[in-house]
């Protein structure tokens, strides 16, 4: 890490910035400056490394490095030896490395011995800056006794610049590299073991295979040494890019033999991009190999290459596979010209395996008329398949498909048919059929199906629409249909909303109907909501209104309501009324003394119970406690999971 007052690196990494010639940021000389030759300069070039004045001292040097002269670089390596202010020589030093000149590094090579630790960084800086490989052994030999994490960090990026071979052992031996538990190499950097230097070698050991050559990894990929192996396959897949002809031979042995899964599946995707029949018939035998990420890794490789040989493999597999191999099969059959996809992506929705990757397959072909064909497939099959093909149709609302939906919604004799229907038509583009949806709200027999047909009518609102949903809170119906055609009208913002919901309350008998709509009350204001909330929780016969009343006061964040919740998570004979209260009170309360001691209460009481319903609320509470964080929440969460019921971790939650 570089230290931005000193320009100096900390010790947990190298700088790689070129050392600055003149003890801050280095001067660049404007063309507005008069140029100076080069014969005027050489001879002061001493005076001027040893010059208290600092501009004169920029000028000079870095007019030298343009003038890039062969005579500058013996004359600087000369001057290397006479002069002895630290400063000085530190400068020659980094000309040296800018210049580039391979003729330094003998010169350079030696400084790596020198006492002074700030000398030795420097010349191993610049040696990384010339890049010659005669600059390798002088920098591993000064690895295997340097002790200045700066210098040994500065070191191991300049073996990674250079991109010599040679230095690999040694990197892999400060990056902690072990092939056993070797992560992805180009995340690894993000992952990195801690300790000295270790991120700088994994730096430097992803420098190295940048610039290494092909040749030489290709050569590697058959080491005796695990780790060196392994990096050299990392290296080889990620280095190709995109693979010629001649890797053949190294990717398919890759798929055949390799243990790094990660690698095989590489291996196989860039298989399937060679233009190669022995390349696609690999990727051809992945598709039925007896490990699941491969065959994975297969099916998205000959999906992405629309390597049409592969359909019947795919068609023959599907049955066999899990659900995630079976959406890599769906999307890669998807895009093939073969006549037997279609027909069997609508086998899998008349079996119900209507998933999404199914839908899009379907809506992407564009060869074939699929609201037809879906229509077509509602009239030949049986009625447990309608429901599964009416899903299908949603995503094909073209006037023939709602012509068919209204059609079942209205003469269908299976509700859940009917229901289906109507959820699958799209209102807002085919405004002339509301009509035909507000019979159905109407008359239809079943009361779901009415309640589908108001929240569809709600999406094109209007005048006529509000005063049918009015008529039914005016009129003795069904509870449930009041309820929805009250939440409709609120849902609208309806001028009225507060006063037709308090109209309404005391209508609505069902408790079931009544949980629907709690998450309304917010309309009538806290000092009204609450107060009624607590009346209904008091009087409530039903838990899933108690459960819906306690939930919803989580949202209102009011300390009033911190009693009525006490009361739910310590009283309620139902667990889940119990659970939503350990939330509520977490949320609710500004005091937090208040819901750690309820908290520590709720696992106390209820942590020994083993059973599904006690395990959940303990592992809300739990949760809660180990945000609190405090020294008590802690404790009593650390002696809840000591006295643990034996095997009630196992418990489903």
């Amino acid at each position: 890490m570089l230290d931005k007052e000193t320009n100096n690196l900390s010790d947990d990494g190298a700088n790689q910035l070129a050392p600055s010639l003149g003890g801050r940021a280095a001067y660049r000389p404007t063309h507005y400056e008069p140029s100076l030759s080069l014969d005027r300069l050489l001879p002061g070039l001493r005076d001027a490394l040893g010059s208290d004045d600092r501009g004169q001292r920029l000028e000079t040097i870095e007019q030298i490095i343009e003038g890039g002269s062969d005579r500058v670089v013996p004359l600087l390596i000369e001057l290397l030896q006479d002069v002895d202010n630290a400063k000085s020589r530190q400068r020659i030093i980094a000309m040296l490395g800018q210049m580039g000149d391979a003729r330094a590094v003998e010169p350079l090579a030696t400084l790596l011995d020198d006492a002074d630790a700030g000398l030795r960084k420097v010349a191993a800086w610049a040696l990384g800056q010339i890049g010659s490989a005669e600059a390798v052994e002088p920098l591993l030999d000064l690895l295997e006794h340097e002790n200045n994490s700066r210098v040994a960090g500065t070191a191991i990026l300049s073996l990674g610049k250079i991109g010599d071979l040679r230095s690999l052992p040694i990197l892999m031996k400060y990056a902690a590299y072990e092939a056993a538990s070797r992560l992805d190499f180009d995340d690894a950097l993000e992952e990195a073991p801690t300790g000295p230097l270790v991120h700088v070698a994994w730096t430097a050991l992803k420098m190295l295979g940048q610039t290494c050559r092909l040749s030489q990894i290709i050569e590697m990929l058959h080491g005796d040494d695990q780790n060196i192996r392994q990096w050299a396959i990392d290296r080889f897949i990620h280095h190709i890019g995109m693979p010629a002809i001649e890797h053949l031979s190294q990717l398919k042995e890759l798929v055949d033999t390799q243990e790094d899964t990660a690698v095989r599946k590489k291996a196989v995707h860039l298989l399937a991009a060679l233009d190669s029949e022995e390349a696609r018939d690999v990727v051809l035998q992945a598709l039925t190999h007896p490990d699941e990420p491969i065959r994975l890794a297969a099916f998205q490789a000959v999906g992405d290459r629309q390597i049409q040989a592969a359909c019947d493999i795919l068609l023959s597999r599907y049955a066999e596979e899990e659900r995630r191999n079976r959406q890599a099969i769906i999307e890669a059959i998807g895009v093939m010209d073969d006549p037997r996809v279609v027909p069997f992506l609508l086998d899998l929705v008349e079996k119900g395996e209507n998933s999404w990757g199914v839908t899009q397959a379907l809506r992407a072909r564009g060869d074939v008329d699929v609201p037809h064909l879906l229509l077509e497939r509602l009239r030949q099959t049986t009625s447990e398949a309608h429901v599964n093909i009416l899903r299908e149709l949603r995503y094909f609302n073209t006037s023939e498909v709602v012509a068919a939906l209204l059609g079942i919604a209205h003469h269908s004799r299976n509700e859940e048919e009917r229901l289906e229907a109507i959820e699958s038509i799209r209102l807002e583009q085919y405004p002339e059929v509301v009509s035909s949806i507000i019979d159905i709200v109407r008359h239809d027999s079943s009361i779901s199906v009415r309640r589908a047909a108001i929240w569809e009518l709600v999406s094109v609102f209007d005048a006529q629409i509000e005063a049918l949903l009015r008529t039914y809170l005016a009129e003795d119906v069904n509870d449930a249909l009041r309820v929805s055609a009250l939440s409709a009208l609120l849902n609208q913002e309806v001028s009225d909303g507060a006063d037709l919901l308090l109209a309404q309350i005391n209508l609505i008998k069902d408790e079931e109907a009544l949980a629907d709509i709690v998450y309304r009350f917010h309309v009538l204001g806290d000092d009204i909501a609450f107060p009624l909330m607590a009346r209904l929780y008091r009087t409530a016969r039903t838990e899933n209104l108690r459960a819906a009343i306690i939930d919803e006061l989580e949202h209102y964040h009011a300390d009033s309501a911190v009693p009525l919740v006490l009361d739910a998570l310590k009283n309620d004979s139902s667990p889940q009324v119990r659970s939503y209260a350990v939330g509520t009170l977490y949320y609710a309360s500004s005091d937090p003394l208040i819901v750690r001691d309820a908290l520590i209460e709720a696992l106390h009481d209820t942590g020994c119970y083993d059973n599904r319903e006690g395990q959940r609320i303990c592992d809300i509470a739990a949760d809660y406690l180990r945000d609190i964080g405090s020294p008590e929440a802690l404790a009593a969460l650390e002696a809840w999971q000591q006295a643990q019921v034996p095997g009630s971790e196992d418990v489903e939650t």
